[in-house]
Order: structure tokens, then sequence, then C-alpha cells
């Protein structure tokens, strides 16, 4: 019963996170640590990238921006709630 607590708790609380997410500051800020990561890949390179569990998938759709081979799987909508 705890666990199942637990999890609730969670869910709740990305869901009211979620509602943030695309607010213009919150979007500024996270590009901000996007950069680093960005510029460290080797574009140039064959590389494959997984991205699990990654958020809003921003940063994904910033690396694919770049590379036009990146392939997105599957993304998400709404909240976490919908996926349970």
């Amino acid at each position: 019963m705890e666990k199942d607590k637990n999890i609730n708790e969670n869910i709740k609380l990305f869901d009211n996170l979620a509602k943030f997410y695309d607010y213009p500051l919150l979007q500024y800020w996270l590009k901000q640590f996007h950069k680093p990561v960005l510029n460290y890949i080797d574009y140039s390179r064959k590389s494959k990238i997984l991205d699990i569990s990654c958020g809003t998938g921003e940063l994904l759709n910033s690396i694919r921006k770049r590379d036009k081979n990146g392939v997105l799987l599957s993304q998400a909508t709404g909240s976490i709630s919908n996926l349970i």
C-alpha cells in the first residue's frame, strides 16, 4: 500500500509540474542546460542517442533539428496518469 501511495504522490507532483513546462521562462531556463549537451554531440559521427523518460522532449527535438537522421520513436502527450 505504501508503494501505491508513493506512486500516486509522484503522479500528482508531475501532473502539477507539467502545467508549467511551456512557460517561456521555464523554456529559457531549460535551454540553458541543453546548450552544453548540444555542443558536446559530434554530429558528423553516426551516433545513437537513446533518451528515455525525457520530460518534455525538448532536448531531443533540438538534437533532431541539428541531425536530420534522428528518429523519435514515441512522444507522450498529456499527463503521466494517461500513461499508466
